[in-house]
């Protein structure tokens, strides 16, 4: 089973839904900005474990996202948040829709995956951490 993992650093950004311009529709700057992180570190992933083009078969993946604690929270509050739950919005099926960015590169296509886990956590570190691995 070969299994690949990568981090991308900063707050983990939701999908956003798509805006309507003057031409036409488009994907708001700081969601492509995070789906294009998202994409570069799961090529990196994959070419550091030697695999050329994108795993076959059904997957399962792990995504863990370290939300940023605000800086409004008191000193006191921050620490007793760190490492606890993140049950407010945004919501955990839109953090994992940037997992399309993945599409062509870790897997042909997201509907690969029949098994997966979320987590969201307080954390004095934004990331978000994916574990995506072959179950053929």
């Amino acid at each position: 089973m070969t299994t690949i993992s990568f981090v991308v650093d900063g707050p983990p950004v939701p999908k956003a839904r798509p805006r309507l311009g003057k031409h036409g529709t488009y994907t708001p700057e700081k969601t492509k900005a995070h789906e294009e992180a998202m994409g570069w570190a799961a090529k990196q992933a994959m070419s550091d474990a030697g695999i050329e083009g994108p795993l076959e078969g059904p997957l399962s993946a792990s995504v863990v996202f370290d939300m940023e604690i605000p800086k409004s929270a008191p000193k006191k509050k921050r620490d007793a948040m760190h490492g606890r739950y993140h049950a407010v919005r945004p919501d955990t099926d839109n953090l994992l829709k940037t997992l399309d960015s993945c599409n062509g590169i870790a897997f042909w296509d997201d509907a690969q995956i029949v098994s997966l886990r979320a987590t969201k956590w307080w954390s004095k570190e934004p990331k978000t951490m994916v574990w995506i691995r072959s179950l053929s």
